[in-house]
């Protein structure tokens, strides 16, 4: 039998799921593959726990289901407080409206249960490697990269037009910063998930974070460049001419 998963060092884990039989099935497997794991049946309370320290956790995983705060708004408060950790909703129900409102408000990927334990303990490894790109373990990234009137700050996850701040989850910030680094060209749907997730994803995946970037770029009028689709090879940040800004009006 082959690798199952390759051992990273020790990343923690913040799993808040309401079925704790779950997650010590699982648990044992996601030690295995290097990560330390805390356990919360309560959205208030797994809250509380990212606030405390607002870096302490590698990935957060929640259960859609959660008692007294349900997963969606654990998402939405998450997100709301700034907490730029990567995020992995689990739905109890294969629900795509859900799905897609998950992604909508930040989330980093979604997964229907019953899920294999190796299938889920491989999304959690790809999360966390799209953390640690962003904040490398043992170097500090300093900067920001520049394209017209757009700024983007891959440490901060933040992305300025002009005087404008857009607020980008993990995932986003990677998709972003691979397009930066080669405007007005292709870069290719396989690159870009390499670059976001550090594996090939399903291309639905892919799509509907650029569909987000792109309603979040909308906001700013006055920005340089736009994210274009290139049918079946991927995407480029192209910029804008006079005609496109007149059109978009």
């Amino acid at each position: 039998m082959g690798v199952l998963w390759r051992k990273l060092s020790m990343n923690r884990i913040l799993f808040a799921d309401r079925d704790e039989r779950f997650y010590t099935k699982l648990n044992f497997a996601l030690h295995e593959a290097g990560f330390s794991t805390e356990f919360s049946s309560d959205g208030e309370d797994a809250f509380g726990r990212m606030m405390v320290d607002r870096t302490r956790f590698d990935v957060l995983v929640i259960d859609s289901n959660l008692p007294s705060m349900n997963g969606i708004e654990l998402l939405k408060r998450v997100r709301t407080a700034r907490l730029h950790v990567p995020i992995l909703m689990l739905n109890e129900m294969d629900d795509a409206m859900e799905r897609i409102l998950s992604l909508e408000l930040g989330a980093d990927d979604c997964v229907t249960k019953p899920v294999h334990v190796r299938e889920l303990v491989l999304r959690i490894q790809a999360l966390s490697q799209c953390r640690n790109r962003v904040n490398p373990p043992f170097a500090v990234q300093s900067g920001e990269l520049r394209l017209g009137n757009m700024r983007l700050r891959v440490e901060e996850r933040e992305c300025f037009i002009d005087r404008y701040e857009i607020g980008l989850t993990p995932v986003q910030v990677q998709v972003l910063k691979a397009l930066f680094q080669k405007p007005g060209s292709v870069v290719l749907r396989e690159a870009l998930m390499h670059a976001a997730w550090g594996k090939i994803v399903h291309h639905h995946l892919l799509a509907m974070q650029i569909s987000l970037l792109r309603q979040k770029f909308d906001t700013v009028t006055t920005r340089s460049h736009e994210i274009e689709t290139v049918h079946h090879r991927g995407y480029r940040l192209a910029k804008i001419t006079p005609s496109d800004e007149k059109s978009m009006v």
